[in-house]
């Protein structure tokens, strides 16, 4: 798996440093400077250097996580010669939705009793988090923020409490149109992602 995941890093970079830079920098409304394009992910800012496609941290200097390096290539080089950001419908859906039938199987697994229980009884706690994410507080659910996974590209987090017919559920909902951006697979790992970063800030 670490080869593998090496090689897929190397072959997004390579694909990074043969691009258009400049492109890039229009269509995404990137900061950006002789050495490094700025992107943010929940609300973090990241350098990705223009001569070796290393991501880092920009305030701390430490290598991005592989997940969240993929997640930033997958959505700079995803239909990468179309010159506009797609446009958001508006329509949120789950990731479920978004994976079809096969995608459905994975997503199961982000949801277990066990990923659940260190936000179980935590609601407070929890909307502290996403405010701290920047989150938009919404309507349905004991936590309901919309958080800014990319400055352009949100995802709507839903959370009900347990309580004594119901376990506890936790939802991630993204546009319609997301696959116009990234991979289903980029979604997931974010996904997974961020449920283990609310129960460490929790």
């Amino acid at each position: 798996m670490c080869g593998n995941e090496e090689a897929m890093a190397e072959k997004a970079k390579q694909e990074f440093l043969e691009f258009d830079h400049e492109k890039l920098i229009r269509k995404f409304s990137l900061k950006h400077d002789s050495e490094n394009i700025y992107i943010n992910f929940l609300t973090v800012t990241y350098a990705i250097n223009r001569t070796t496609a290393a991501v880092t941290n920009k305030a701390t200097g430490e290598p991005a996580l592989h997940d969240i390096m993929m997640a930033i290539f997958d959505m700079l080089m995803h239909f990468k010669d179309q010159d506009e950001l797609p446009a958001l419908s508006g329509t949120w859906v789950t990731l479920s939705t978004i994976g079809g039938i096969i995608g459905a199987a994975h997503v199961a697994r982000l949801h277990t009793n066990e990923i659940l229980a260190p936000f179980v009884d935590k609601v407070p706690e929890f909307c502290a988090v996403c405010e701290k994410l920047d989150g938009k507080k919404q309507p349905k659910g004991d936590v309901s923020y919309i958080l800014p996974l990319f400055d352009f590209f949100p995802v709507w987090v839903q959370f009900y409490d347990a309580d004594d017919e119901f376990p506890a559920t936790l939802q991630f909902m993204y546009d319609s149109t997301a696959k116009n951006f990234v991979f289903f697979e980029t979604l997931f790992y974010c996904t997974s992602y961020m449920e283990k970063l609310f129960a460490d800030l929790l």
